[in-house]
């Protein structure tokens, strides 16, 4: 249960990070042009 909930959280973190990521990415690619 305890390693499951982990698995969820891990997850969820990964998919903020990965809108974070892209977020930034496209921030940066509006700049470059």
């Amino acid at each position: 249960m305890k390693v499951r909930t982990n698995f969820i959280d891990m997850k969820e973190l990964f998919c903020i990070g990965l809108k974070d990521n892209m977020y930034t990415i496209a921030t940066v690619l509006s700049k470059v042009k």
